[in-house]
């Protein structure tokens, strides 16, 4: 998370005495495989981290059949930066067909059905236990197979149209594309 848990280009800006003292940037760990919970496979998910799907797609793709979100929210307050990162977490639920549970300290726990629906959900800043009963799903959905490659087949896609305007232009003589509206830039 850019100014939160490192400072981007350091050596560049000088922002990092400024921003956090004598504190280091923290580094990129190894691969997480899920962790054996009673019966599940848990994918781990820590605060910021959900809002980068490939992230929780990645878990689920190494055979997570539950995803697990730890968060201190207490960075942001009552500001509406607390809420975004909850509902993101519906998000990855839907876009990975998995059970999604949110423990945050002092922002919004919650459950959450791979449907997206929130079967449970504490309030702003309270202290609870939240619990409902979810799923264990097996299988990789099909946004969570395409992930890697779906920059690529939207390139593709982009791509195809222009593609053809290039082959319609150099069989047509300029004044004729003009007159039927073909290819304007």
């Amino acid at each position: 998370m850019p100014f939160g848990e490192y400072v981007p280009s350091p050596h560049l800006t000088g922002l990092s005495r400024l921003w956090r003292g004598d504190a280091r940037d923290y580094r990129p760990g190894g691969r997480w495989p899920p962790v054996p919970l009673e019966g599940a496979k848990v994918g781990v998910l820590i605060c910021s981290e959900t809002m980068f799907s490939h992230l929780a797609a990645a878990r689920v793709r190494e055979g997570a059949t539950l995803l697990a979100v730890i968060s201190n929210d207490s960075w942001f307050g009552t500001s509406a930066a607390t809420e975004q990162l909850a509902r993101t977490c519906i998000l990855r639920a839907v876009e990975c067909r998995r059970a999604l549970a949110r423990s945050a300290e002092s922002g919004y726990s919650m459950m959450v059905a791979p449907d997206g629906r929130v079967l449970a959900q504490s309030r702003l800043m309270e202290r609870c236990v939240v619990a409902a009963s979810l799923p264990l799903m097996e299988g990789v959905s099909l946004y969570c197979r395409l992930l890697p490659v779906w920059p690529l087949i939207l390139a593709l896609a982009a791509f195809r149209p222009l593609a053809a305007c290039r082959v319609l232009e150099s069989r047509k003589p300029a004044d004729e594309l003009l007159r039927h509206g073909e290819c304007r830039s």
